[in-house]
């Protein structure tokens, strides 16, 4: 019976129905990812895929009460968003109905019809097409009464998702007995995974907050860490200085944005060089200043071989502080310093490791003698 179905409809109607469909989900989710930037939202992805003919066979076949012909399926193109955090999925659903005319009937949010055990299709499914005023504008007046797919779900949903098909497994009733606990006890810890993410999320950003307003009044309440040390670097006018003069010594160029695993890295080395705390940090930058200066610009020029022709660099904000932390090292005997590299966690070569330690004792050596001469030279 399903045999004779498949072969009643008309196989030249497929490439007709799906005509243009992968152009309007490349605009699709160029517009979405468009109108998700302008509210300041960031999304794992947007995808999009044209349904296949046979699969799009099959489901006209499994379902012949609903559909008889490829033009009846709604989700001949589908658009998947995967947030992060599963609150955005309200976020997105949010926008979503504000910018696109939804399909209501055949629209649905699964996360409140489907068993404790299905955590995986915990997905919003949106049936769209695209508003009136959108629909007049040139770029999509030719997809207009068009209908498309949308899913919103979460990153682990996703994963649960796509595991959970690759089993085999697309029902509760399809498990054996066995397995089917273990499955309602994963999708009780993915859910918690979910909210436990959330709720890390919502701590970094009040701890953000909190240090953002103590940064300046209470600075030795602050431990030093990748949030404090992006605060120091765009807050304390001294530091910035520091910073401009450092990359200025190096002939070099800052680059516009802040690198968050540079800045997370020096942290981590301050602190296990006895810098803790932000009041630490400013006490030690103010009295070494020009002290960092002069070794990074004698540092440098160790690198390139000594000759003075410092080639043009971009060099990350907060460069400063990488080179505090190798000036703290020299502070150090030789044995301690090869002790601390090694506490660090950088793999280094022997030799190359024995060519740095000689490079920044130099550079020390070098610095205090500048500093020592500029100090001569003041009346």
């Amino acid at each position: 019976m399903a045999d004779d179905r498949s072969e009643s409809i008309n196989a030249d109607s497929y490439d007709e129905t799906v005509s243009g469909l992968d152009s309007l989900g490349h605009l699709i989710t160029h517009l979405l990812g468009v109108l998700l930037s302008n509210r300041g939202m960031n999304v794992h992805s947007i995808n999009y895929r044209v349904k296949e003919q046979q699969s799009a066979l099959q489901k006209i076949v499994k379902k012949a009460h609903r559909y008889s012909e490829y033009s009846n399926l709604t989700d001949l193109l589908g658009i998947r968003i995967i947030t992060y955090f599963e609150d955005d999925v309200d976020v997105v659903a949010r926008l979503i109905e504000e910018e696109f005319r939804v399909d209501d009937e055949n629209s649905v949010d699964k996360r409140g019809i489907l068993d404790s055990d299905r955590f995986g299709y915990l997905s919003v499914h949106y049936v769209l097409e695209l508003s009136d005023s959108r629909s007049c504008l040139v770029e999509y007046s030719n997809y207009q009464g068009i209908k498309f797919e949308v899913q919103v779900r979460s990153i682990l949903q996703h994963a649960w998702a796509e595991i959970e098909h690759d089993l085999g497994y697309k029902s509760s009733g399809a498990l054996p007995r066995a397995l089917k606990r273990r499955f309602s006890r994963l999708a009780g810890l993915l859910e918690i995974a979910d909210s436990e993410f959330r709720q890390l999320r919502d701590a970094a950003s009040d701890y953000a907050r909190e240090a953002s307003e103590s940064i300046e009044a209470r600075p030795s309440s602050l431990g030093l860490d990748q949030t404090t040390i992006r605060l120091h670097l765009s807050t304390h006018s001294q530091m910035e200085e520091l910073d401009v003069a450092v990359a200025n010594a190096l002939g070099a160029d800052r680059a516009p944005k802040v690198r968050r695993s540079y800045l997370a890295r020096q942290a981590m080395l301050l602190r296990d060089l006895g810098i803790e705390h932000i009041d630490m940090l400013n006490e030690v930058v103010a009295n070494r200043f020009d002290e960092i200066v002069e070794f990074a610009r004698a540092f440098i020029s160790l690198e390139e071989g000594g000759s003075g022709a410092l080639i043009k660099l971009t060099v990350p904000p907060g460069i400063a502080y990488g080179y505090l932390v190798y000036l703290l090292i020299s502070d150090e005997s030789r044995e301690l310093q090869k002790i601390a590299f090694e506490q660090l966690g950088d793999n280094w070569d022997e030799g190359a490791l024995d060519d740095l330690i000689e490079n920044i004792n130099s550079a020390r050596e070098i610095a205090n003698r500048r500093l020592l001469d500029l100090g001569n030279d003041q009346p």
